[in-house]
């Protein structure tokens, strides 16, 4: 009973998958690039490809996966692992791994992005292995995105809206709960002065003005569509008449410079206070920094100075040395000059008295003998 059970699963799944014609849809639109996230879950659904019929895939995995940096991993059950033999996302071939409990993770390198996807299985069935995919929709992940913006003429969509003179060319989008919660749109300072109640896709904006004379407005989430949608707004010269234009909106793009997906805009008050903080902040450092830095410099000029002494005192002690060393040398080289000359001078002064005292000897017979 177990083996049919299995096998009517096997054959479920790989029907499942079949492909119907229909056109597909997507709550969020597909970025263009795979995402890298640091740690976050994300929700998925897979529908038939090209229609937003639920697959009966869905049965067999899990509702979410994890993204941390460059890897999506999802984990599928010992049952769901008997039938699935191999799984590709997003043209990235998943690496399996079978955990103690007979369960399967499959590993993606750079697979994951938010929006629509699509997922392949190769599934084992009685009539051997069959190769079948459908769409996998993941939820974005918490945090800012961008996504561009193209305004379009109402009556001629190919024409530029004269609105695109005046409006941002993108949106913010802030993804909370894995959906949109807030979308903001900039309108310029010139446009600003004109151009009052804007409404996106059907949800009007709250509008807030900038110390720059620009104006911000704040849509719900719903204001978030791909592609073509709607926007209008009054004009002030003429109260009461709403003008419209085509929206084209693309798709969402993680937005580096925002700081996260949850940051409100700071009152000026808020502002100075933390400027305030920030200042005492630096003050603090300034000061631990200076003081650790004191007994640094001290030491630094006391290490200095002893070896400015060392050097002399070795330099003093050296240039003695040297100076008893030449003295012996000299008084050495003296003493031996010396003893060459003595028996020289000595043998010179007997000779030059010898004939004398021979003479003198000679004289005094003469003058005895006489």
């Amino acid at each position: 009973m177990k083996k049919t059970a299995t096998i009517l699963a096997s054959l479920s799944l790989a029907l499942g998958l079949a492909a119907p014609l229909a056109p597909a849809a997507s709550a969020f639109a597909a970025t263009t690039q795979t995402q890298t996230v640091k740690s976050a879950t994300v929700g998925f659904k897979l529908y038939k490809t090209g229609t937003t019929d639920a697959s009966s895939a869905s049965r067999f995995l899990p509702s979410s996966a994890t993204v941390s940096g460059d890897t999506l991993s999802l984990t599928v059950s010992k049952e769901s692992a008997a039938m699935i033999k191999s799984m590709t996302i997003n043209g990235v071939a998943g690496i399996s791994t079978t955990n103690s409990d007979s369960s399967v993770t499959f590993a993606f390198a750079k697979a994951y992005k938010a929006g629509q996807g699509t997922v392949s299985f190769v599934v084992a069935t009685p009539m051997g292995q069959m190769t079948n995919s459908a769409d996998i929709v993941f939820d974005a992940t918490d945090g800012a995105y961008t996504a561009s913006a193209q305004y379009l003429n109402a009556s001629d969509t190919t024409k530029t809206s004269m609105a695109g003179s005046y409006l941002g060319k993108n949106v913010s989008v802030t993804v909370t709960g894995g959906k949109v919660s807030a979308v903001k749109l900039t309108v310029s300072a010139a446009g600003a002065a004109v151009l009052d109640k804007v409404t996106m896709n059907g949800v009007a904006g709250t509008r807030t003005n900038n110390a720059d004379k620009t104006a911000t407005y704040t849509f719900a989430g719903g204001a978030y569509k791909e592609g073509k949608g709607e926007i209008s707004f009054e004009v002030s010269a003429h109260a009461g008449s709403a003008v419209s234009a085509v929206l084209v909106l693309g798709s969402l793009t993680p937005d580096t410079s925002a700081k996260t997906a949850t940051d409100t805009k700071k009152t000026t008050d808020t502002k100075k206070a933390t400027s305030k903080k920030a200042t005492k902040k630096s003050t603090k450092k300034a000061s631990k920094k200076a003081t650790k830095r004191a007994p640094r410099r001290l030491q630094r000029s006391q290490l200095r100075r002893a070896l400015r002494r060392l050097q002399r005192s070795q330099l003093r002690r050296a240039l003695r040395r040297l100076q008893r060393s030449q003295l012996r040398r000299a008084l050495r080289r003296l003493q031996r000059s010396q003893l060459r000359r003595a028996p020289r001078r000595l043998q010179r002064r007997q000779l030059r008295r010898a004939p004398r005292r021979l003479q003198r000897r000679q004289l005094k017979r003469a003058l005895r003998r006489t």
